[in-house]
């Protein structure tokens, strides 16, 4: 019979320990792959499957390509779908995947199959699984109490000091990726994370959630213009 092992990850040492505060179902050397052969390494937390990395993919799942928009007064401009490097710099890839606006968050097609961008709905179930309350899941801003470090990546590889009270423990390994504003600027590399929901708010916005170096909590935005570039964490279908 498979055992199914539940348990917490802590990334900085390898050490693998029992969790009394909350179930984390993960599979050794879980793994998918998306179209351009990228691979991404997969926590399971409750009953989700998340990808532990943001995306990286330069073309959608039916091998259509993404345009990649390196002009950034073009970049302002856009209503239609494309993707950047933090600051034009690929070498940002590995770590920090790229940055996407939402139109091509919208498309559907960015995840591989049988995946896609997590819902606002998605983050909801994941952090009343960390803790929050059903008034903390539906505010804005910075909510909830410690589990936006439960989720990010511990230590300095990534993030400037002091990432607070940054555990890794449920193995999601946020990283701060930051952000392409809607003026074409980079801001928040090393000191901050954005990821798109799917879930559109407005004919020109959509949910996003952020992780800051100086919190433990997550933000909760319904505000993020759709010209943002922004990272992408993909979960499976169910």
């Amino acid at each position: 019979m498979k055992r199914t092992i539940y348990f917490s990850f802590l990334l900085i040492t390898g050490v693998l320990f029992l969790s009394s505060s909350c179930a984390v179902k993960r599979t050794a050397s879980r793994t998918v792959t998306d179209i351009d052969g990228n691979k991404y390494n997969t926590v399971v937390i409750g009953d989700q499957e998340w990808m532990s990395e943001n995306l990286k993919t330069t073309r959608y799942n039916d091998g259509t390509p993404i345009p990649n928009v390196s002009d950034i007064n073009e970049w302002r401009l856009l209503n239609t779908p494309a993707y950047i490097w933090y600051g034009n710099d690929i070498t940002k890839k590995e770590i920090y995947g790229a940055l996407y606006n939402w139109f091509a968050v919208g498309t559907g097609k960015l995840c591989p199959e049988g995946w896609h961008v997590a819902s606002d709905d998605d983050w909801k179930k994941l952090e009343t699984l960390l803790g929050m309350t059903p008034e903390q899941l539906e505010g804005t801003g910075m909510r909830g109490t410690d589990q936006g470090g439960k989720l990010k990546e511990a230590g300095n590889r990534t993030w400037i000091r002091p990432n607070e009270a940054a555990t890794i423990e449920f193995g999601l390994s946020i990283v701060p990726s930051g952000r392409l504003d809607r003026d074409g600027v980079f801001v928040g590399n090393a000191s901050g994370g954005t990821i798109w929901t799917s879930t559109e708010t407005s004919l020109s916005c959509a949910y996003y959630r952020h992780f800051a170096v100086k919190s433990k909590q997550i933000g909760r935005n319904p505000l993020g213009e759709k010209k943002y570039g922004l990272a992408v964490r993909c979960i499976k279908n169910d």
